[in-house]
C-alpha cells in the first residue's frame, strides 16, 4: 500500500523534471510526452525514413536514416497513451494511421492531434509483413528456439508479434515483452532496440549525470530493474536481473546514485549494485542495523546514505558494513517516505509530517505549516531556488525559504 501511494509523487515529480530539463527540441514543443513501458509491440509499419512500432504504451518511432528513436507519439490529442493495435504510414510519411479498440484514426503532425475515422483507408505502405525466420542469431545470452519466441537469459519465452521487411534490407521485428528489435536480412543477427520504461507504475525518479534514473514496481510481464533516460540522445539503458549478478527480481522503492554504487532500496533492505563490475555486492537490511527491511527512501550526503524504512530512520557510512538508527527516541515506528537536500538542511517527509534535520550540527526541528496540512503522511517533497514543496493526501503546501512564506496550493 506504501508503495503504491509513492509511485503516484514519484510520477508527478518525474514529468517536472522531464519539463524542466534540456531535451531535443522535437521532444518538447509545448506537450507532455509520455515514456511509458513499449516493449509489447502489437505490429510494425515503415515509410522510406522512419519505422513505427504500435505498442500497449503507444506509439513509437525510430529514424531509420539518423539511426536515432525519435519521440513517442503519445503527447498528441485525441489518442494518447492507449493501446495500439495496428499503425499504418504511407512511403513518404505523410499519411499515419492507428487502430485501438475503439476505432480508428489519423494523425495531423502539423497541430500534433488524432482525428477519429470510421475505417481506415487503402494507401501504398513500404514493405512487407513476413513469418518469423527460421534462424536468428540472437544477443548475447539469448536464445532463439525455432518456435516464434525468443528465450531470455532467464529461460522465459517472449513472442515475436510481427516481423517486417523494410525492402532495404532490413527486418524489423515486434517483441511481446522486449520492445523492438531488428536484424540485417544478410546476416539474421539481432539487435535489440530498448526504448521506454521497463515497468509503468513509477517509484522514484533520480536525476544524476545529466539522465534520469527510474525505479519500480514490476511489471505485468515479469521485469523488473531500473531505466535509464538519457534526454540529450533520447535514449534509454536498463539495469536488470541477470543470472550471474545476484540482482534478485524484486520492486525497487528508491534509488540513489553515484559514480560507483547504484543504491536501491527493496523490501529486502539496501542493495548496493557495483556499476563496474554489473553486478549487486552485498545487501544490508534489518539484520545489520536498519530498522525496517521495507527501504522507501534514501539520500546521498558525502559519504553517507541516509535510509528511510517503513519503521524509521537509519544511515550507512562509506563501505559500512552496518547502519545506525538514527533519532530512534522520536522516529521509532515512523515511515520515512522522501528526503529533499537543500544546502546544509536535509528535509524528511515521514508519516508523521516534515522534519529538518541541520547537517553541520545533527539538530533535528519539526515543520509545522500554518494550515497544520503537514501533520500526517508527507509522500513528496521538491524544491528550487529556495522554494519547497510538499505533497501529501491532505493538500500540496509550498514554502519559500528566502521570506519564510507558506502557502496551501491544492486540497
Amino acid at each position: 500500500m506504501i508503495n503504491r501511494l509513492l509511485s503516484n509523487c514519484a510520477t508527478w515529480f518525474c514529468i517536472m523534471f522531464i519539463l524542466t530539463s534540456s531535451t531535443q527540441a522535437d521532444i518538447l514543443k509545448d506537450q507532455v510526452i509520455t515514456f511509458a513501458d513499449f516493449n509489447y509491440v502489437n505490429s510494425i509499419s515503415s515509410s522510406m525514413m522512419h519505422v513505427y512500432f504500435a505498442t500497449t504504451g503507444g506509439i513509437t518511432r525510430f529514424n531509420k536514416m539518423e539511426e536515432r528513436w525519435e519521440a513517442p507519439l503519445t503527447g498528441g490529442e485525441g489518442l494518447g497513451r492507449e493501446q495500439v493495435l495496428r499503425v499504418i504510414v504511407d512511403v513518404f510519411d505523410t499519411r499515419l494511421y492507428a487502430e485501438t479498440a475503439t476505432g480508428f484514426y489519423e494523425y495531423d503532425s502539423l497541430f500534433d492531434r488524432w482525428y477519429t475515422l470510421t475505417e481506415l483507408p487503402v494507401i501504398i505502405t513500404s514493405g512487407i509483413h513476413v513469418e518469423v525466420p527460421p534462424v536468428i542469431y540472437t544477443p548475447p545470452d539469448f536464445h532463439f528456439p525455432g518456435d516464434g519466441t525468443l528465450l531470455n537469459p532467464e529461460g522465459r519465452h517472449f513472442a515475436i508479434t510481427d516481423v517486417l521487411d523494410d525492402d532495404d534490407g532490413n527486418l524489423w521485428f515486434g517483441t511481446w515483452g522486449y520492445g523492438a528489435a531488428r536484424a540485417s536480412g544478410n546476416s539474421w543477427m539481432m539487435e535489440l532496440m530498448p526504448f521506454g520504461l521497463i515497468q509503468n507504475n513509477v517509484v522514484d525518479v533520480y536525476p544524476h549525470d545529466g539522465r534520469i534514473w527510474v525505479s519500480g514496481q514490476i511489471s505485468s510481464g515479469g521485469r523488473s530493474g531500473i531505466s535509464i533516460y538519457d534526454p540529450e540522445e533520447n535514449s534509454f539503458e536498463y539495469v536488470e536481473p541477470e543470472f550471474f549478478n545476484d540482482f534478485p527480481v524484486i520492486d525497487v522503492n528508491c534509488l540513489a546514485v553515484n559514480e560507483q554504487t547504484i543504491f536501491m532500496g527493496s523490501e529486502e533492505g539496501v542493495l548496493f549494485y557495483d556499476r563496474a563490475m554489473q553486478r549487486v555486492k552485498r545487501t544490508l537490511s534489518s539484520h545489520n542495523g536498519l530498522p525496517h527491511d521495507n527501504v522507501l527512501a534514501l539520500q546521498l550526503v558525502h559519504d553517507s546514505l541516509f535510509v528511510g524504512t517503513q519503521e524509521g530512520l537509519a544511515m550507512i557510512t562509506s563501505g559500512g558494513d552496518s547502519a545506525t538508527f538514527l533519532f530512534p527516541a522520536r522516529f521509532n515506528q515512523m515511515a520515512i517516505y522522501c528526503f529533499e537536500r537543500v544546502g546544509s538542511l536535509l528535509w524528511i517527509g515521514t508519516s508523521d509530517g516534515v522534519f529538518r534535520l541541520q547537517l553541520s550540527n545533527g539538530k533535528l526541528h519539526q515543520f509545522i505549516d500554518p494550515d497544520r496540512v503537514l501533520t500526517g503522511d508527507v509522500y513528496a517533497i521538491a524544491s528550487w531556488e529556495k522554494q519547497l514543496v510538499f505533497a501529501g493526501p491532505d493538500g500540496v503546501v509550498w514554502a519559500d525559504g528566502r521570506t519564510g512564506e507558506v502557502q496551501l496550493l491544492m486540497i
